[in-house]
This record gives C-alpha cells, sequence and structure tokens, in this order.
C-alpha cells in the first residue's frame, strides 16, 4: 500500500507555511519601513567575523531590494510553500527551507564576505525544487485538491526558474520576456498533459537553470538543486 498524505482533512490547512509567512512579512516590513534596522539584519560577512553572528540567519527574514522583491518572495513563500505542504510533512519542508536559507547564506559570506544583500528567495528556490521532485515521484498520488494552487505553483516556479537564470545570463528584459513565455508554455503544457508531465519539464528546466545559476554562485540555483536534492532523498518509502 501506498503512503497517504500527510493532511486530508476536507479542506487545505498549511500551518507551516502560514507561520514562516506571517513572521517573514512581519519582520520584512518593519525593515523596509526602518531601513536602519532592516540592514542590521542583511548578510555582511565583515561584521559577522566582528561577532554578529546573527546575520547568518536574518538575511532570510528581510527584503532589503524593496517592495516588489517583498511580493515577489512571499508570494512564493504561500503558493509554492503551500503546495509542497499538501504533499510532504512539516519536518521536510522547514529542513528544505531552512537549510537552504541558512546554509547559502553561510557559503556565500564565506566565499563573498563583503557583499550586502538579503531575502527569502533563496528558501523559495529550495520548496520550488523540492515540490518539482516531490511531484514528478509522487505522481497522481497525492493530487493537490485545488486547481488554482496546481496551475499557480507551475506558474510561479516556472518563471523563478527562467527569469533569474536569464538575469544572470542576459540582462533584465530577456529576463521578463523569457519569464512571461516560460509561464505561457507551463500553463498550456499543464492543460494539455496534466500537472505531473508539466511538473516533469520544469524539473528539467530546474535543473538546466539551477546548474546555470550555481556556476556563478548566484544563490538561487544552489537553492534550487539543493531543495530537489533534500525532496529525493527524504522521499518517504512505500509500505509493504
Amino acid at each position: 500500500m501506498t503512503a497517504t498524505p500527510p493532511r486530508q482533512r476536507g479542506h487545505l490547512r498549511f500551518p507551516v507555511t502560514v507561520v514562516v509567512l506571517v513572521v517573514t512579512a512581519t519582520v520584512s516590513v518593519v525593515g523596509l519601513v526602518d531601513p536602519q534596522l532592516g540592514a542590521m539584519l542583511t548578510r555582511d560577512g565583515v561584521l559577522v567575523r566582528d561577532g554578529q553572528w546573527w546575520r547568518l540567519v536574518t538575511p532570510m527574514l528581510v527584503q532589503p531590494d524593496g517592495w516588489g522583491q517583498f511580493a515577489f518572495n512571499l508570494l512564493g513563500i504561500v503558493i509554492v510553500g503551500a503546495a509542497l505542504e499538501q504533499r510532504r510533512p512539516a519536518r521536510l519542508w522547514l529542513a528544505t527551507y531552512l537549510t537552504a536559507s541558512v546554509g547559502i547564506v553561510v557559503l556565500l559570506t564565506l566565499i563573498r564576505p563583503g557583499d550586502h544583500d538579503g531575502g527569502s528567495s533563496h528558501g523559495v528556490a529550495a520548496l520550488i525544487g523540492a515540490l518539482a521532485v516531490t511531484t514528478v515521484l509522487d505522481g497522481r498520488r497525492h493530487a493537490v485538491p485545488s486547481p488554482l494552487l496546481d496551475v499557480a505553483s507551475i506558474a510561479y516556479s516556472a518563471f523563478f526558474c527562467v527569469y533569474l537564470a536569464m538575469l544572470d545570463l542576459g540582462g533584465p528584459w530577456p529576463a521578463i520576456v523569457a519569464g512571461d513565455l516560460a509561464v505561457a508554455l507551463s500553463l498550456t503544457a499543464w492543460r494539455l498533459v496534466g500537472t505531473t508531465q508539466t511538473w516533469r519539464g520544469v524539473l528539467v528546466v530546474l535543473v538546466l537553470a539551477g546548474i546555470a545559476m550555481a556556476v556563478r554562485l548566484d544563490g538561487h540555483g544552489i537553492g534550487l538543486l539543493a531543495g530537489a536534492v533534500v525532496a529525493t532523498v527524504g522521499r518517504p518509502r512505500r509500505s509493504r
């Protein structure tokens, strides 16, 4: 017999996604309203060496690039986070998100200590990688009851992977065009061949985009690949 989904109570409930969303939104808004306070939470390798160790964790709670980054990243937590939480237990969700968010900050701090940045997108990238692998491996066994959530997670993930990879490789305008095209193609594929087959295609794009970004030391690419690995290793075994 196969493993049952973590929650089947007649309606969707995503407590981990909600908690992470509320905490992140609260700290991010405070940081945007008070830039001086927000700057105290961003990544800074020099200040970490001076004893400000909290900067290895707090960068995932602030969005220093402004309200656009805030909206994009928190939308990813909601959409991708809810879709993954529907399919996997809270411990895998948290392990994926926290390992990527903190691990990538630590790695980039060691490699590029002079950089100053922050954002939740590394964790969102890991959730996307985990969701893609989970959906492909599970097939139809853990289908999401909400078609809207299904479509939204596919569209957001396709845009995230293609847009950020092209932003590294070609700049903002090619990234916008390629990202919009990725959304259109992924939604068309969803209508024609269904969820699992569409996620197979997204997973291929994800791996290619992840490698392209990772070789440029872009944390988003590292996050995509790390999330895929965590989901593969943490996949529950079928009982006999």
